[in-house]
């Protein structure tokens, strides 16, 4: 006859064996389940991770835009000078060569500004006039935007405050994007300036600011129009992206108020 405490240790032996008989592992078609239905979850994720991200590059990219805008008109008018803001787009999918390959998916902004407070070239020139790199100097470094392309769209209906319904251009002239630039006085300038270094990026399309503030498309020398559009739409590597996530960026010619319209 077994004592009290060897029977209480036997029945506890037992019933861990008898838990270990019945405790088993997964087995394959069960881990190929799993693992079926988390493939599944990542595919339907997949595409609004993507989002996400385009949706943070465009609004980085939007903010460093409505930036560049504000400081070049700022530093017109503190300094009693012109300013001009170059657009370049480069190829994304390498790192920036000198002299620049020019592609989609990288959008260069240059700020330079007249070294005598002049506007330098004759608002009233027929063909594109270079401005010498000597009468400029350079306000800010250049800004190096990712996963974006320049792009011109459509005017927007003018009923409203959303993107398809914001205000109208009055001029096909009054865009930076992915058209061709307008013919005129269209002063252009390289990067770098201030001496005579060979050119790593020629600035066509500029926005130009008066000491007084007002804004416009340096085709239109001379020329005031109320409104002026930047657009924006996503890109990945060279390759503009499948995403309507575009942004628009209205900039009012008297004002220099920046107004951002999103798809």
């Amino acid at each position: 006859m077994s004592s009290p405490v060897a029977e209480s240790a036997n029945n506890l032996q037992t019933g861990h064996f008898r838990g270990l008989r019945h405790r088993r592992g997964y087995t394959l078609m069960e881990l190929l389940a799993v693992i079926a239905i988390m493939t599944i979850l990542a595919a339907l994720a997949l595409p609004a991770f993507t989002s996400l991200a385009s949706a943070g590059s465009m609004t980085s990219a939007s903010y460093a835009i409505s930036g560049a805008i504000q400081s070049a008109r700022a530093y017109a008018m503190a300094h009693d000078t012109y300013t001009w803001l170059g657009f370049y787009e480069e190829d994304g999918s390498k790192g920036s060569t000198n002299p620049a390959t020019s592609g989609t998916g990288r959008v260069i902004v240059s700020l330079v500004a007249s070294t005598d407070g002049t506007m330098i070239y004759s608002s009233s020139a027929t063909a594109p006039v270079y401005i010498t790199p000597s009468r400029l100097v350079q306000v800010n470094e250049l800004a190096r935007i990712p996963s974006v392309h320049l792009k011109s769209f459509a005017n927007g209906s003018g009923t409203g405050s959303t993107f398809p319904t914001r205000p109208a251009l009055t001029t096909t002239n009054g865009r930076i994007g992915d058209t061709a630039a307008p013919s005129g006085a269209l002063p252009y300038f390289q990067y770098p300036v201030g001496g005579t270094s060979a050119a790593q990026y020629t600035f066509t399309q500029v926005l130009q600011f008066s000491p007084r503030g007002e804004v416009l498309v340096s085709s239109m020398a001379g020329v005031m129009t109320p409104l002026i559009e930047v657009g924006l739409q996503p890109a990945k590597g060279n390759i503009v992206t499948s995403s309507q996530n575009f942004v628009a960026l209205q900039i009012a010619g008297i004002s220099g108020n920046v107004t951002l319209y999103r798809q």
